[in-house]
């Protein structure tokens, strides 16, 4: 297996769902007021359609779309042989501004989606791991642990490599999820610390951004880490950013980092997830003793 696959999953995407032409889209809103519509569902289900050509009928999907009402159990998810996560669109609010408003932004992406493998010990490996941003024409993609940023995969793609080294090192400049400000995060990093906020992938794709080799960045200010409090379908491009180096550490824990798939963060064998339990910190390794220090408790809640 390799980059072709997602290469083939994007194309079909952005084929079947007209992008192009798409216009007066109507969104529906969940019950956390987060938008919703058709396209994020069509994008699913043609996903998981090439999945399964792929790795068989037998893998565990946890979907947006297709788990709204009944996400597995994390113990489900542990047992699992196979685990797939897809959120059709992520930034489903400014893809909406973007077709019905004509407000061009890079703040949303299309088919973010991880596939894991469960080994013996019981800990899960990244088989692939992809996302689409359809205003910079870039997909990046993980494949077998080799992470690529594809430029205009629609027709003639030209694939770019990372280096974490390239990353500025002077100072930290972060990206920040959307969910950091509400109340149930106890932990956050220091607003003076952030420079960039945005919905999960677009965070996590800037950051890949930032350290692609030879291309000019798709954002206008680097970044070096990201902060993130999502559902667990956000997490589908962390094996790209784990696959070149970045370390992850858990705010409760943060002077402990790690690069495997830690389910327990969002909770107990019987919990079926919603946000994770608390932030997750992605930052190259030599920048965490300086963030552990912009990292603050927020008051506890009343």
């Amino acid at each position: 297996m390799d980059h072709s696959l997602a290469i083939r999953i994007v194309r079909d995407v952005v084929e079947r769902t007209g992008l192009d032409a798409l216009a007066n889209l109507a969104a529906e809103y969940k019950e956390d007021q987060s938008p919703v519509t058709a396209v994020d569902a069509l994008v699913e289900a043609i996903v998981a359609e090439h999945l399964r050509k792929e790795f068989g009928e037998k893998f565990l999907l946890v979907g947006e779309e297709t788990s709204c009402g009944q996400v597995p159990t994390i113990g489900e998810m542990r047992r699992a042989p196979l685990l797939v996560t897809i959120d059709g669109i992520d930034g489903t609010t400014e893809f909406v501004q973007h077709i019905n408003q004509g407000k061009r932004n890079p703040q949303w992406m299309m088919a973010l989606t991880a596939v894991y493998r469960r080994d013996s010990s019981g800990r899960f490996t990244p088989l692939l791991a992809f996302a689409y941003q359809p205003h910079s024409k870039c997909l990046f993609a993980c494949c077998d642990g080799k992470a690529a940023l594809i430029e205009r995969p629609l027709a003639d793609a030209r694939i770019w490599s990372f280096d974490i080294a390239r990353l500025p090192a002077d100072e930290p400049r972060g990206s920040i999820d959307v969910y950091l400000p509400k109340p149930e995060c106890d932990y956050a990093i220091k607003p003076e610390l952030c420079s960039q906020f945005g919905p999960s992938a677009y965070n996590m794709a800037s950051l890949l951004a930032s350290c692609a080799v030879g291309r000019p960045p798709t954002h206008n200010v680097p970044v070096n880490f990201t902060s993130f409090h999502y559902n667990l379908w956000d997490f589908g491009l962390w094996p790209m950013l784990s696959a070149i180096g970045f370390a992850t550490a858990d705010y409760a824990d943060i002077g402990r980092s790690y690069s495997e798939l830690r389910l327990d963060l969002w909770g107990e064998d019987h919990v079926r997830p919603a946000k994770i339990l608390r932030p997750v910190l992605i930052a190259p390794p030599r920048l965490l003793p300086q963030l552990i220090g912009g990292v603050s408790l927020r008051p506890a809640k009343t």
